[in-house]
This record gives C-alpha cells, structure tokens and sequence, in this order.
C-alpha cells in the first residue's frame, strides 16, 4: 500500500490497527503525532524563508502556516537588513509610525512601533510538518512514511487502551527517527565538509594541477 497523501495515511493507520471505526480519530492520532515530530525533529528541510510585507500603522505580520519558532527577519532595503529580535516582554514600544528596526514573536511577528509605509520583509523560519485536505503531503511523509505511520500508532495505542502496541510502535519508530537524524548529521558533516575544501586559485585547471 502506498502512503503519500494524507488520505492513504489514514487508510494506512485504519489497516494496521485492523479498525474500520476510527474515522473520526484517526487525523487527531495524526495530528498528535505531528505536534510530537515537530518537537523533536532538527531537519534542513523544516528551515523555510517566506516573504511578508508590513502594513501601514500596523504594528504586526501574520505569522506563516504552520510555524514553530523564528530564526530571522530581514527588512528589503537595498539589500538585506536584518532587524534586531527582542523578547516581547524586553521590547520598548514607540507609538509614532517609522521604519521597524526590532522584532519579537507573541502569536503574530510584533514590531516595536507601527510601520510608516510598507516595507518587504524575508522571515526565516523554522516550519512544522501538517497534513490536511488542504495540504495532502509533505517531504516527511514522501521520503519517510514509515515515521508517520509509526507516530501515528504510537498515539492511537493510548486511545485503544493497547499497551502492547505502544511499545512495539514506539520501538520502531526511534529506530526510524534515529536513521532519519543520522542521515540528516551525514549530509551536514558532508555540507560542512565541502564548505571547507580549499577553493582553487584563479586560473587552476583541474586536470594538470596547474
């Protein structure tokens, strides 16, 4: 059976727990299972850039889809400048409209004083994984359906009172996330790696040597 759309997922879940009954409960075992991944998943691919504009005499930008938490936020000038990010309850507030310089996050990105004009703005962040009808599939769930399926019977079993299959389910998907996470330390090492090879000098011809 393949598991590449949110809807053969579900299908997938209802099969391996042998219920046809769960209908209703199967997308909240995934959802559990996505807040539960989204805490301990540190992958590339989660590390999204959007572009945002502010509003004039607003003070805040909606967040994007499924956001965990920020990394950046840079103002287009001339080119890009980063604003300088505060926690909310730090931040001084000016009531006079002006050009933002500092940024927090408190549900929406606030700003320490309302915007004068609209400026464009490039938000990194760091995006979760969510499924929906809206949204039938997503890099986790191609390349790795196996995680999916596992955290989503990890969630059920609670619900189906079925301790034996937490601990199966549980077992093997550690093994999943410990395979993904170690293939995601390969390909940094190997990034890294490459960011540090000498570049060759102007003129260098691979070939000779010279």
């Amino acid at each position: 059976m393949a598991i590449s759309t949110y809807a053969q997922l579900q299908t997938a879940v209802a099969s391996w727990l042998n219920r046809s009954d769960l209908t209703t409960q199967i997308p909240d075992f995934i959802t559990l299972a996505e807040s539960a991944l989204n805490r301990r998943l540190n992958l590339r691919v989660m590390t999204q850039e959007a572009s945002l504009s502010t509003t004039v005499s607003s003070r805040t930008v909606a967040l994007p889809t499924a956001f965990i938490e920020p990394i950046a936020l840079w103002r287009l000038d001339t080119d890009r400048v980063p604003l300088i990010f505060r926690l909310p309850e730090t931040m001084e507030i000016c009531t006079t409209a002006g050009r933002p310089e500092y940024w927090a996050v408190d549900e929406t990105i606030v700003f320490e004083r309302p915007a004068d004009a609209i400026y464009s703005l490039v938000f990194r962040y760091v995006q979760g994984f969510a499924l929906s009808d809206a949204a039938p599939t997503n890099w986790l769930l191609t390349n790795h359906p196996d995680v999916y399926l596992f955290a989503t019977l990890v969630e059920a079993a609670p619900y189906l009172r079925d301790d034996n299959l937490l601990a199966v389910m549980s077992a093997r998907l550690e093994k999943a996330i410990s395979e993904v996470t170690d293939k995601e330390s390969r390909s940094r090492s190997l990034a890294s790696l490459s960011t540090d090879l000498p570049r060759p000098r102007e003129g260098w011809d691979w070939l000779t040597g010279r």
